[in-house]
């Protein structure tokens, strides 16, 4: 599908035969790419697919990302934002994440770690990390890695991105 889109226009080669009387443009209009981003034209015609999900923080790595993230074999996925935020509700509450993906078990970190501690007033403690312009080939997942949870902290990932079936 991507061979019509990376040609010159016909009357365009056509235009330049006739002034150098020759077939190289036609030639060089078969090997030419364009300067343009083509993503996003595939992307507007595709529905977006928006989620969250929420629960309690468990240490390790922990997957999470729309149905069929991991599953389809012949689909890829671009996530334009991703965001995880961890919330200390209690004052003994501990938490330290990072935000990535994984794949076959193995977690691949996109940003620093990052902590929180519960404050001593019992009012709830709150910090994100986000990542931008995440592909996904098959087999992989959105992820974040847990590390040193005590208490009860609690997270909430959101995504936003494309699916591609090739």
């Amino acid at each position: 599908m991507s061979a019509p889109l990376n040609r010159q226009p016909n009357g365009l080669l056509d235009f330049f035969g006739i002034k150098n009387g020759g077939l190289n443009p036609q030639q060089l209009g078969q090997i030419v790419q364009p300067q343009i981003p083509v993503v996003e034209l595939y992307e507007n015609t595709a529905p977006a697919v928006v989620g969250s999900v929420n629960g309690a923080a468990s240490g390790g790595p922990v997957l999470f990302g729309p149905a069929g993230a991991t599953s389809s074999p012949g689909s890829t996925w671009h996530f334009r934002a991703v965001s995880v935020i961890m919330e200390t509700p209690l004052p003994a509450d501990v938490a330290y994440w990072r935000l990535g993906v994984a794949y076959n078990g193995v977690f691949i970190a996109h940003t620093d770690l990052n902590g929180l501690i519960g404050t001593f007033t019992n009012v709830a403690n709150r910090g994100g990390l986000y990542i931008r312009d995440v592909w996904l080939p098959p087999g992989w997942s959105l992820a974040y890695e847990a590390f040193l949870i005590a208490g009860a902290p609690t997270f909430t990932a959101a995504w936003w991105g494309y699916s591609y079936n090739w």
